[in-house]
């Protein structure tokens, strides 16, 4: 169906259909039309819907009603197949359309049922009042002895008899209301007439009387999904990977049901007044008092601070006229900014890339989305990423040792921003805020504590020795014992303890580490064959720089300084043990123990005051 002056048929070889005056036709979206696809953005979905009508030769005026409040008018756009050509469109807000009276012959019973009951239900209530109002009238001294017992029996008798058939009347007329209402709720049909506000209005010149296809694509607000995870990890099975459910939660209230149709979710956002910005001229000069304070302003980037000159209250008529017109400058520079348009956003494809950060993924099969404000879950995909169990403990701050996983995106997915539910050995134990993470991408994922290894922290040994004939020194020993029990039946493959030794501020005091025996490396001798980053005494980190030798505690247990295995360039080397912390990497076997002791020691003059040593 092209539009107004397509090249698709020539005046000279198809003659002009007669015309036969405008013909209108009347369309309710929800009545004649199938909505074919809904795709689904952070703030805003985009639908398709396909009407299908006839047309005659000439002019038709097409309406379209019942389109939903939410629609975005300036969204809407209409595309045909058919022997037809489209010439114009309008969008209108319309009143919503009265609430007719419903009713049906099933409808019509249950409601005199109901009036019948309630008919019944006053009168019992009537012969209650009577035989409460009768038996008040009694006298009783006129009444035997012998027939006052008779008269009351017979009173409750009665009393109670009415009052069983005023409930079972009244159960009996709920029953019948409740059903009455269901089927008003089935006669009504849709009740968000009050939400599809929105007209359409197309002018079609058809060539010939037939049928026609009309889709209709526009955007509506209030419909948004966001990703969750589950996330489960088993730390008792010799597998190690994670399970990750990738689900969408999709919420909607635009006012029209998105009924057995096809879901796309899109990860595209729009993006208003992105550009590349000006990088401007840096202008630096010696300072001159003489200059204008005009110029001052205009400069980029001042390199010198001066007081400011006080104000005076009073300005002078040109001051003033300066100021507005600098006022009003900066007013139309603003709203240039603002009215900058919008960046033109391409097309998205339906299969899954990790090239690119806007992704589409398509829910397979079809799917209906009411419109009812309630988030409802698809699943995206179900991935099993290969993870490494990593457990850590600063035990001087806290004995408990903290779980992770570090996860590898292995998949073709892009994991957006999103709440994780974790799981670990089948129990929930957080939630976790999962980061952007591409293809190929690793993660942390915290599993909380992990109380079946132990850790004993004993109080720290002191000792206190003196050295020296001239100069005297005075030597802090210090031993500092760690106990580790793993009660698992399986082992512990990767414990991090972190602790750490003081730090020198001052000349006259030194710091020397005994246990572990790290040294610190020597970045001036590493040109040498002794030198601390020579090949033979260093090893690659993860990220393939060149870092100084673990030392080997015990079997099983080596020990660095903290960072080395994040180290990304050469550069950061010399700053390693610069703060002290010392890790232990430790496997543990299956109700095993191990034991860690750090040791150092701090010489300074004798009669100096250390401060510190207190922590």
């Amino acid at each position: 169906m092209p539009r107004t002056g397509s090249p698709a048929a020539s005046a000279d070889s198809i003659p002009p259909p007669p015309f036969n005056g405008s013909h209108t036709i009347e369309l309710v979206a929800g009545q004649h039309s199938k909505i074919t696809g809904v795709s689904v953005y952070s703030s805003y979905a985009h639908v398709t819907r396909l009407f299908k009508f006839k047309v005659r030769t000439g002019r038709n005026q097409v309406v379209i009603n019942g389109l939903p409040h939410s629609l975005k008018k300036d969204s809407f756009r209409v595309e045909g197949r058919g022997s037809a050509s489209i010439h114009d469109v309008t969008i209108a807000r319309v009143d919503p359309p009265a609430r007719l009276s419903v009713t049906s012959p099933r409808l019509d019973q249950l409601r005199a049922e109901d009036n019948k009951l309630a008919r019944g239900l006053r009168r019992a209530e009537k012969e209650l009042k009577f035989l409460d109002s009768y038996f008040t009238t009694l006298d009783v001294q006129k009444i035997n002895v012998s027939e006052l017992q008779e008269i009351i029996d017979g009173y409750d008798t009665a009393k109670e008899k009415l009052e069983e058939k005023v409930v079972g009347l009244e159960a009996k007329r709920g029953a019948v209301r409740e059903k009455v209402r269901q089927e008003e709720g089935t006669q009504e049909g849709d009740k968000s007439n009050s939400q599809r506000t929105i007209r359409a209005t197309i002018g079609i010149f058809a060539s010939g009387e037939g049928s026609v296809e009309l889709i209709a694509t526009y955007a509506v607000r209030d419909a948004t999904w966001a990703p969750t995870y589950d996330i489960r990890v088993n730390t008792e099975s010799k597998l190690k990977h994670a399970s990750i459910t990738y689900k969408g939660s999709i919420t909607q209230n635009s006012g029209e049901d998105w009924t057995d149709t096809s879901i796309t979710l899109e990860t595209a956002t729009l993006t208003v007044g992105a550009f590349i910005p000006t990088l401007s001229a840096w202008k630096v000069s010696v300072y001159d008092p003489s200059r204008s304070s005009r110029h001052r302003r205009r400069s980029p980037t001042p390199l010198y601070v001066h007081q400011r000159r006080s104000l005076s209250r009073s300005r002078s008529p040109e001051c003033r006229r300066q100021a507005s017109s600098r006022s009003r400058s900066r007013s139309r520079r603003r709203d240039e900014r603002r009215s900058r348009s919008y960046s033109p956003m391409g097309r998205r494809t339906l299969d899954v890339s990790g090239a690119s950060h806007n992704i589409t993924f398509t829910v397979p099969g079809l799917m209906t989305i009411p419109s009812d404000n309630i988030a409802h879950g698809v699943t995206i995909a179900d991935l099993s990423l290969g993870a490494k169990l990593e457990w850590v403990a600063i035990p001087k701050l806290d004995s408990r040792v903290h779980l992770k996983a570090i996860i590898k995106n292995a998949s073709e997915y892009l994991l957006l921003n999103g709440i994780a539910h974790v799981y670990v050995d089948g129990s929930f134990v957080s939630k976790y805020k999962l980061p952007l993470v591409s293809p190929e991408e690793g993660f942390d994922c915290h599993l909380g504590i992990d109380r079946s290894i132990r850790i004993a922290y004993a109080p720290l040994s002191k000792k206190l020795s003196q050295s020296g004939f001239v100069n005297k020194s005075q030597t802090h020993s210090y031993t500092q014992s760690i106990s580790i029990q793993n009660t698992k039946s399986v082992a512990v493959e990767s414990l991090k303890i972190l602790d750490h030794v003081p730090v020198s501020e001052d000349a006259t005091v030194a710091v020397k580490l005994i246990s572990p025996a790290l040294t610190l490396p020597d970045i001036n001798s590493s040109s040498s064959s002794s030198g601390l980053l020579s090949p033979k005494r260093t090893v690659e980190n993860r990220l393939g720089v060149r870092v100084p030798t673990p030392v080997t505690v015990s079997q099983g247990i080596v020990a660095q300084w903290q960072g080395s295995d994040d180290i990304a360039s050469e550069g950061g080397v010399e700053r390693l043990g610069k703060d002290g912390q010392i890790v232990w990497s430790c496997v543990i076997p299956s109700q095993g123990k191990v034991n860690l002791k750090l040791q150092f020691e701090i010489s300074a003059p004798v009669g100096a005051n250390i401060s510190g040593l207190a922590r």
